[in-house]
């Protein structure tokens, strides 16, 4: 449906920088992993994921550099000191408005 790739369009920032903010990853390992942690719920894929990180990169909050692993280099992702600040303030927001919407989701017990 339109209304969840709406919804979780809006989450791809926070869920970026709380992964950078453990250690610096590459493009397809962020997939993989919000793919697994998210028991599938989640289904990334580079459509999703690469405008996002070039935007956070634009945004002074990411920065890239490549690096040589065994095969072929690939091009890692880490947080910037404004990064780190803005990652640990989005995810206390979105956990704070995830409960609060949680509690507003709950049945209303019969009168």
């Amino acid at each position: 449906m339109s209304e969840n790739k709406e919804l979780m369009r809006g989450t791809v920032e926070v869920v970026i920088l709380r992964l950078l903010s453990e250690h610096d990853l590459y493009g397809y390992e962020m997939i993989k992993l919000v793919n697994e942690r998210s028991n599938g719920y989640f289904e990334w894929r580079e459509g999703s994921l690469y405008p996002c990180l070039h935007k956070l990169e634009g945004d002074g909050m990411v920065r890239s550099y490549m690096r040589e692993g065994p095969g072929k280099a690939r091009r890692y992702y880490t947080l910037t000191e404004e990064g780190r600040k803005v990652a640990v303030e989005r995810a206390t927001f979105t956990r704070e408005f995830c409960a609060a919407l949680s509690l507003l989701l709950q049945p209303v017990p019969e009168a």
